[in-house]
Order: structure tokens, then C-alpha cells, then sequence
């Protein structure tokens, strides 16, 4: 865990609630909410992530595995049209 010195410029928000990294503590959410980091800072942040299946979610390991691909391709998608959006057609003007 690499946590910039002005630990309030380097901060997740989880739903509509902002929270900071603090040296040795854990920072627990569901990623199933909306959320985002900030990093207002010239310094690298650094944390370990884990993705663990909740235990009262039922199928079997195969069926979870499916569910946690393709939820990793929809994140991944929804990620990449967040910060790449499509380019907007080039408008021609025509003499009329």
C-alpha cells in the first residue's frame, strides 16, 4: 500500500459516500455500486485489490466463473467508453 502524503487528495467514492486509504487499515467495499478514485496528487497510489465471490450467492464454481467473466467484460467495457468514447463523425459542409 503506496498512500500519498495529503491522504484527502487520494480518495474512493462508493456509492455517494467519499472515503481515503489510511496506513494500516482496510478498505472494504462492494464494487457492485457505483464508484470512483481520485488521486489529486503528483504521487503514485498504490493499493492491493481482491475480488472475492460473496458467500451467499449460490451456483455452482463453473456458473460463478461465467458470472465473474462476464461481468469483468461488462466493468471493462463500461471502463473503456467512460474514458475512450467514440469519435464523433467529422460534419461536412455541402454547397448548396
Amino acid at each position: 500500500l503506496v498512500i500519498p502524503g495529503d491522504g484527502s487528495k487520494c480518495r474512493i467514492r462508493v456509492g455517494m459516500q467519499w472515503h481515503s486509504w489510511e496506513p494500516g487499515k482496510i478498505l472494504l467495499f462492494d464494487d457492485s455500486f457505483e464508484h470512483e478514485v481520485h488521486n489529486d496528487t503528483d504521487e503514485e497510489r498504490v493499493v492491493l485489490l481482491l475480488r472475492v465471490w460473496h458467500p451467499e450467492l449460490s451456483g455452482k464454481p463453473a456458473m460463478r466463473n461465467e458470472f465473474l467473466m462476464e461481468a469483468m467484460v461488462k466493468k471493462e467495457e463500461a471502463v473503456n467508453k467512460r474514458y475512450h468514447p467514440p469519435l464523433q463523425p467529422k460534419l461536412r459542409l455541402l454547397g448548396i
